[in-house]
């Protein structure tokens, strides 16, 4: 690892395993805007342009000394580097270089003795990404990798495409939705009609590639089609279902090597509208209207794909 082209071995660092798994989190979505009508299914949220918040990124440093006065003079050296103003830029040895801003030292414990010369410190260090979309980078389409033959599409693209199995998450994917409060004057209680409500599930997926440029093709086509414009269709057991992406909970590096990695991601979505389930009301996908375009669906309420 470098921090702005020194190996950090001249400090004394060693870099924790872990320390890399929020570097390939997704980042979180900015709260959008959404339509609850009491009277219709799900909601409308405003899916037309979508924003991404900072995201921090925490690494986990074991700092090598020559004993306590040595340790306290090369980790205010250490520090003084990380926390200079301006952005540090960080080669984590894996193909791609990140421009990262010092926030906070966390997680501390003071040396320890490993010998009559040698004694050891862990730390920790948040920094925070500010720009984590141009980070992970918007590839046009998936380049392939495993193939669990499961049968799941994400928009026109099938899972093996970039890579990625479902561990867990189908099965939320299909249950029935809370049905919202029924209307109420105080007393009376209107049951004569059910609304769905809205529903936000995690999956739990892993990426399996065959080299870094396989991993950071994938890991950006999967984010582009998650997070474009508009609503997405994943399709499960051949049932599409309108989602919206809205974070990425966890993540987790298994492995990285020359010839495998491997990435375990928790994806957060939104399902607007149960569209799949016939509850006596009306399904409709929509986005909310647009001052300038109008509503972008055609007119049996279809979102338009944006381009």
């Amino acid at each position: 690892m470098k921090i702005d082209k020194t190996d950090i071995r001249h400090y004394g660092l060693e870099l924790l395993s872990g320390s890399l798994d929020g570097v390939f989190a997704y980042p979180k979505r900015v709260a959008m805007r959404q339509n609850d009508w009491a009277e219709a299914d799900g909601v409308e949220p405003d899916v037309l342009f979508p924003e991404f918040e900072s995201k921090q990124v925490t690494l986990q440093f074991i700092l090598h000394t020559s004993g306590p006065y040595a340790f306290r003079e090369l980790y205010k050296e250490v520090i003084r580097v990380l926390s200079a103003p301006g952005y540090r830029r960080i080669d984590f040895g894996t193909g791609k270089e990140y421009a990262l801003r010092y926030v906070r030292t966390g997680q501390f414990s003071l040396p320890r003795p490993q010998s009559d010369e040698l004694a050891t410190a862990q730390f920790s260090v948040t920094f925070m990404d500010d720009q984590p979309v141009d980070h992970i980078g918007l590839a046009s389409r998936p380049s392939g990798g495993i193939d669990p033959g499961d049968g799941l599409y994400l928009n026109k693209y099938t899972f093996a495409d970039f890579g990625i199995t479902m561990e867990a998450g189908t099965d939320r994917l299909l249950q029935y939705p809370n049905v919202k409060d029924p209307f109420t004057d105080g007393g009376v209680v209107d049951v004569s009609t059910l609304q769905t409500g809205k529903k936000e599930v995690t999956l739990n997926l892993l990426m399996v590639a065959g080299s870094s440029e396989e991993f950071y093709n994938n890991h950006a086509a999967l984010f582009r089609e998650l997070a474009a414009p508009g609503i997405q269709t994943l399709t499960v057991q051949g049932i599409p279902i309108p989602v919206c992406y809205l974070d990425c909970p966890s993540s987790r590096l298994e492995k990285w090597s020359e010839d495998q990695i491997i990435l375990s991601l928790g994806i957060k979505l939104l399902i607007p509208i149960i569209s799949w389930v016939d509850a006596g009301g009306s399904v409709v996908v929509s986005v909310l209207f647009d001052d300038i375009d109008g509503i972008i669906t055609d007119e049996d309420g279809t979102v338009l794909e944006l381009n």
